[in-house]
């Protein structure tokens, strides 16, 4: 009876899961909750500010052989090439 008891439980925080990600999905267009996690703010002066960091610096979702040049040119170690356009 114990796992017949999580498991029930466990079913219905799926559905409340669920169940809020539909509402958050309905509430924003395409458009909007794709650009919420990019700051378009963003410039490689920042990424010269990331030089005073004793760590390595690595980029994601470099697109062309510009961008790819001017990371190494403000000391990217790194970088992780996008072939999807930021979807």
């Amino acid at each position: 009876m114990g796992q017949a008891v999580g498991d029930l439980r466990a079913d219905r925080l799926r559905q409340r899961r669920r169940a809020g990600w539909r509402r958050r999905a309905e509430a924003s267009s395409l458009p909007e909750y794709l650009g919420r996690p990019f700051d378009p703010g963003l410039s490689w002066d920042d990424v010269a500010w990331g030089e005073r960091w004793s760590g390595p610096i690595v980029l994601n979702a470099i697109q062309t052989v510009a961008d790819a040049v001017t990371a190494a040119d403000n000391g990217v170690e790194a970088i992780a090439v996008s072939n999807h356009g930021g979807r």
